[in-house]
């Protein structure tokens, strides 16, 4: 289902207008600062058409440098891909000191790992907001790969990440290229043409890592986790966009303080690249879970020049078992019905309509007909989340609560007066 505040992509364009159009769409102060940028990044080699696009809070990030390059140093595959470190600080540097020494890992890190191709571009903001630092980056490293699709016409592939990185699985470049057809099966790389229609962006697979210190919230890092995977959604720090679809979507957007991919992946689900894992830092549950819910992780004023997640100074206790049991409860409605029920009714549906069709029924599908097939996903689906519950959560209370709320016949026959007997206040899926 498509955002509907987000202009649809037009797929009449060939791939390599979109890119013009939106280079001729910037005004002249962004277009220098993209040139700028780009002059920086190619200073010592030309990027490669894989590209991972990571900022960086200079003045509080020093610290995860290092391990964050070591996991894209132990990918088991040799394909090219370039690592694009946008570094930043507000304009008034609150921790010069940090920002030096974030300089000097990056540093150490490339003389560290010379198999990775690294490149650096550093830019002072007002008010650092990500969705306008995101921008920037990006715009660069079209700048920088113009070369591809201006005389070559071939494809960039950019992958959206964050500096907390924990963990990246072995083959994760190899699978996201392989997806976009850039290298077989012999992991023979080749640059990908630009083609007829836009590619289009997907997820991988991404989860929090878990922090041994914090069991409980971890627990519930790991609720929300599931509920995105059984959506097909993801993370803004797990998403890969080819440039012609960045172009064709306008880029980020400047004043996007968090959910700042949703102007690119346009609030559709995606499918996930298989094989391509990763696991980011769960620091800013274990900073806001406590005292805000979930409804407090992400939220416009979460997210600050100076974020005290980015650089704890004391260690933040665990919540308790019951105040993770009624955080979870606060939020069934939403998790179960937008991300577990909606998502996978919408998808049985298509699938099911689709193979009638195929088989010659072209007529409209009768309730009966439907019925079990919805019965059937959001049984699944129930005994799924209440597995979820039962063997990670543990709390009866909740599984009981769980079960009050949720009976898979009522929520089947709800679907079905809602498809077929729509009220007028109904809100369509």
């Amino acid at each position: 289902m498509v955002n509907p505040e987000l202009e649809e992509i037009d797929y009449s364009k060939n791939p390599d207008q979109h890119l013009y159009e939106f280079w001729a769409s910037l005004d002249e102060t962004e277009r220098a600062n993209a040139k700028r940028i780009a002059a920086e990044l190619t200073q010592k080699r030309d990027l490669e058409p894989t590209v991972v696009i990571i900022p960086v809070a200079a003045h509080q990030e020093a610290g995860l440098i290092h391990h964050t390059l070591s996991q894209y140093a132990a990918q088991r595959d040799n394909v090219p891909f370039s690592i694009v470190l946008g570094l930043n600080t507000p304009t008034n540097d609150p921790s010069p000191e940090t920002t030096q020494a974030t300089v000097t890992a990056v540093s150490k890190a490339t003389d560290e790992f010379p198999n990775l191709s690294v490149h650096t571009t550093f830019s002072t903001y007002d008010t650092p907001i990500i969705g306008g630092v995101r921008r920037d980056i990006w715009n660069g490293v079209l700048a920088a790969s113009r070369p591809s699709w201006l005389s070559r016409h071939q494809e960039v592939i950019g992958i959206n990440h964050d500096i907390d990185l924990e963990y990246l699985s072995p083959h994760y470049i190899a699978q996201i290229q392989r997806y976009y057809g850039i290298a077989d099966m012999n992991r023979a790389y080749r640059l990908l043409d630009l083609p007829g229609q836009t590619h289009e962006p997907t997820f991988t697979m991404a989860k929090h890592a878990r922090s041994p210190q914090h069991p409980n919230i971890s627990d519930g890092v790991f609720w929300i986790d599931f509920c995105n995977r059984a959506a097909k959604s993801s993370f803004e720090a797990a998403t890969v966009v080819p440039f012609s679809f960045y172009a064709a979507a306008g880029g980020f957007r400047p004043e996007h303080i968090t959910y700042e991919s949703q102007s690119l992946m346009r609030g559709v689900r995606w499918p996930l690249i298989p094989g391509a894992h990763i696991a980011t830092s769960p620091r800013r549950y274990i900073e806001r879970f406590a005292e805000h819910g979930y409804k407090g992780i992400w939220s416009d004023d979460s997210f600050s020049a100076t974020d005290t997640c980015r650089n704890p100074q004391d260690i933040i206790p665990d919540i308790s078992r019951n105040h993770l049991g009624d955080n979870i409860a606060a939020s069934l409605y939403n998790q179960i019905d937008g991300h577990l029920l909606i998502p996978a009714i919408n998808d049985a549906l298509w699938q099911y309509e689709s193979d009638a069709h195929r088989r010659g029924i072209q007529r409209e599908l009768t309730r009966d007909e439907l019925a079990p097939v919805l019965l059937a996903t959001v049984t699944k689906r129930l005994c799924l989340s209440r597995a979820v519950l039962d063997r990670v959560i543990a709390l009866p209370h909740l599984t009981e609560h769980f079960e009050n709320l949720y009976a898979p016949d009522e929520i089947a026959n709800g679907y079905l007066d809602d498809l077929f007997n729509p009220r007028d206040d109904a809100v369509p899926s």
